[in-house]
């Protein structure tokens, strides 16, 4: 019969593992199967080697239609899969119709315990000394304080979705100072506060409530990191010991074994992953957005040809990496002894998790050069410092090497923030990320040639020489791209 089609065509590179999602077209398609289709059965090898795709997808729709449960049917072919069912229950639940009441009761659970956390903590945000009871109560080295005496200090707030959490600095007469994070994702909080004891060097207290019965992990301490936010004193700071001290700052995290496991790693790098969510949402998004279409339809095509295969070795290798090395991430210490100031640190690791290694460069420079006016000769400064911090023993070709793909990086990094600048703009205050939407589309069209040069210097071809070669397929899915996206429908 008719089936109104979701078509999400693949690319697939051996050699990289790299897969780009493209949503190629919506349309009513008749259902033509010449021989009946097989059906995949759970501990299949093709089951197995599709969890990610599958798993991609399921995050997707959970995201775009704001639920925690429901069932979809997916047809899959070689290189492309089509959504065909989509319901708020598996209509056949395969394998699983005697534990469905079980699952949907423990989904609801979840959901209603979710969502109490979520709001005690935006009452928390209304209400920040709040704070000072959880701590004061749980914290050992705390529990003889008097609340009344306890200064605190916002540093972060937020009550939007996903985003909502606060964080706050703690004084109080006689105690370190601390830092007391509480969080609204609860699948995330175990994550982040695993990575905070790893990076800290000391275990944080954890800061729990009791919610329906259970004990629910809502946040932790952590004790207070000396320094200042970059972004409140980046023209102080002497720029070339800045960029030494942060690629050795970087070098340490990348070196780190960190067990715990990003909710969301699809067994890809973040950057790839990350990049494929927020295009496809985005590339659906932008119709609410009317002020970055043009610049969405620049870059969109070009987000289609990147491809982290094309990248030299060394800054391609797999690593523990942060993700958002932005300006208000980087902490530096100017009180630091002169032969180590700045002494620079990295705070909320929320967004961490496995990554290439030039990408953490890559979002550093890209937030620098948004804030900062630097040339070129400037850039090429910063990232020859940056290199000799990280890895001061490499080989001059090597250190060449990475040096091409960190500036190759920060195009791919402008992106996947345009993207994500779409996504937020479509949903939330759209002004402010309009605005870092066409910071993110100024970046990506200075230096997205470096992207052009890495690809070049690897053989592969350019989204220009992939036009010439196949002009016709080329055009035909960018003509569509614009009637789809870039136009009123």
């Amino acid at each position: 019969g008719s089936l109104v089609v979701a078509e999400l065509a693949c690319r697939f590179d051996p050699a990289g593992g790299h897969v780009v999602y493209e949503l190629v077209r919506r349309c009513v398609a008749e259902a033509a199967v010449e021989s009946p289709p097989k059906r995949l059965q759970e501990g299949d090898d093709g089951v197995r080697a599709l969890a990610p795709r599958i798993e991609q997808l399921a995050s997707i729709l959970q995201e775009a239609l704001g639920i925690g449960m429901f069932g979809f049917d997916v047809l899959l072919g070689d290189e492309t899969f089509h959504l065909v069912g989509l319901s708020l229950l598996p209509p056949e639940p395969l394998g699983i119709a005697e534990d469905l009441p079980a699952a949907m009761a423990s989904h609801l659970f979840d959901e209603c315990q979710q969502r109490a956390v979520r709001a005690d903590i935006c009452g928390a945000v209304n209400d920040p000394r709040q704070t000072v009871d959880l701590v004061v109560s749980q914290h050992p080295e705390w529990r003889q304080v008097d609340g009344d005496t306890v200064g605190v200090q916002v540093l972060s707030a937020s009550t939007r979705g996903d985003k909502t959490g606060l964080v706050v600095g703690l004084t109080a007469p006689g105690k370190s100072p601390l830092i007391c994070r509480l969080r609204g994702v609860i699948e995330r909080t175990a994550f982040e506060k695993a990575i905070a004891d790893e990076m800290m060097g000391t275990p944080g207290v954890p800061l729990v409530g009791s919610y329906f019965g259970s004990q629910v992990l809502v946040g932790y301490t952590e004790p207070m990191v000396r320094g200042v936010q970059l972004e409140k004193v980046v023209v102080e700071v002497n720029r070339r010991r800045l960029c030494r001290h942060l690629g050795a700052a970087l070098r340490t995290v990348h070196e780190k074994g960190v067990e715990a496991q990003s909710p969301d790693f699809l067994g890809v790098p973040l950057c790839v992953s990350r990049m494929r969510s927020n295009a496809i949402i985005a590339w659906e998004a932008i119709r609410h957005v009317e002020e970055l279409r043009p610049q969405f339809c620049e870059i969109f095509p070009a987000v289609l040809s990147y491809d982290i295969a094309n990248l030299p070795v060394e800054a391609r290798v797999e690593v523990f990496g942060h993700f958002d090395i932005n300006l208000t991430n980087v902490l530096v210490d100017l009180a630091a002894p002169p032969e180590e100031a700045p002494r620079v640190h990295f705070i909320d690791w929320e967004q961490a998790g496995p990554n290439v290694a030039a990408y953490d460069f890559g979002k550093f420079l890209v937030s620098y050069a948004i804030a900062v006016t630097v040339s070129d000769d400037e850039l090429q400064s910063m990232v020859d410092n940056l290199t000799e911090g990280y890895a001061p023993e490499w080989s001059r070709a090597a250190k060449r090497r990475f040096k091409t793909g960190v500036l190759a990086m920060m195009p791919y990094v402008a992106a996947l923030n345009f993207m994500s600048n779409v996504r937020h703009a479509s949903t939330e205050d759209g002004a402010r990320w309009v605005t870092r939407g066409a910071m993110h589309h100024r970046a990506w069209r200075r230096y997205r040639s470096a992207w052009e040069s890495v690809v070049h210097e690897a053989g592969a071809p350019s989204l220009a020489s992939l036009g010439e070669a196949s002009s016709e397929r080329t055009s035909t899915r960018l003509d569509g791209l614009q009637v789809e996206a870039c136009e009123a429908r």
